[in-house]
């Protein structure tokens, strides 16, 4: 049987008189269709009693949904919680490489979601699914860096809207080749999945329905004879969005060889993209936040070992 993690909630008075599910999916931060497996799943009662989706909320309802519980096979490989800032809101970690940022099918054990659970479980149901732990976004196993979660419902939907709305800012280091030289620029090209393969994303015409916008901005932060590197600024980015825009202009992630970069005896198992920054003004209802990573050893390596450019 699988177990289930209680969330309760009391309905506000801004929800009063909703469809019960588009209140929750709200409240939640779950989502519509995630919030609609969980009624057909008899996971939500309302003051003790299952009640439909289209139940209109009433204000001061007690809710009480049964997030069931995700069990899969720990990971083999093995990582530590790295917490860089906390408050009451929300936490911000550094992601090493080769970590997934969400439970993967049968290697969910180091996570860096399945980790924030055992450290924070009131994190348990927020996120945009059951068992992401209220992380707002996320980063490919192949790459470090920081990562911003919720510690509350109420802290997830502000800042999923201050991300929607590009208030969050998020910059990444990235070494690509020397050749062809890359200079400052910004790449304004949509990004839309690729029709043939799955695990991929691809740049479109502007005029292609299926694309969504994506800005890339780029500046040069140190050149060698073989190597740059760069500093990257994205707000609210698309999947893969960093490493399918430089595959485009010619200079793919040292270490992507899924968008043509190639290896590196320094870089093992990674591409090398690294989170340095994130950012947020923050408003009367919670604080802001500006938090720094390093450039990752192995990127120095990568750099220190090639020759000055001449």
């Amino acid at each position: 049987m699988v177990s289930s993690l209680p969330l309760h909630l009391v309905i506000p008075k801004e929800h009063a008189g909703q469809r019960l599910d588009k209140a929750l999916a709200q409240l939640t931060g779950l989502g519509r269709k995630r919030v609609g497996e969980l009624f057909a799943q008899q996971c939500v009662r309302v003051e003790g009693k299952l009640r439909r989706p289209s139940h209109i909320a009433s204000a001061g309802e007690n809710i009480e949904i049964a997030v069931p519980a995700q069990h899969s096979e720990p990971d083999s490989l093995q990582f530590e919680l790295q917490v860089v800032q906390e408050t009451d809101h929300w936490v911000i970690v550094d992601k090493p490489a080769r970590q997934p940022s969400v439970p993967l099918p049968h290697r969910s054990g180091s996570s860096l979601a399945a980790l924030l659970l055992q450290k924070y479980p009131e994190m348990q149901g927020i996120g945009y699914r059951a068992g992401e732990a209220g992380l707002l976004h996320r980063l490919d196993t192949g790459t470090s860096g920081l990562l911003l979660a919720a510690r509350s419902h109420e802290a997830f939907i502000r800042l999923k809207t201050a991300l929607s709305q590009g208030e969050i800012e998020k910059r990444y280091f990235a070494i690509v080749a020397s050749t062809p030289p890359l200079t400052d620029q910004q790449i304004d090209l949509p990004i839309a999945p690729h029709p043939k393969r799955s695990r991929r994303v691809m740049v479109v015409p502007g005029n292609d329905p299926r694309g969504k916008p994506a800005l890339t901005e780029i500046q040069v932060v140190r050149r060698t004879e073989e190597w740059t590197l760069v500093d990257i600024k994205v707000g609210h980015a698309y999947r893969h969005q960093i490493r399918v825009h430089l595959s485009h202009l010619g200079s793919p992630l040292l270490g992507d060889t899924q968008y043509g970069g190639i290896t590196h005896p320094a870089l093992t198992d990674r591409h090398a993209l690294h989170a340095h920054h994130i950012s947020w003004h923050g408003d009367p209802t919670l604080p802001g936040f500006a938090v720094e990573s390093p450039v990752p050893r192995a990127f120095l390596s990568v750099l220190d070992s090639a020759p000055a450019p001449g």
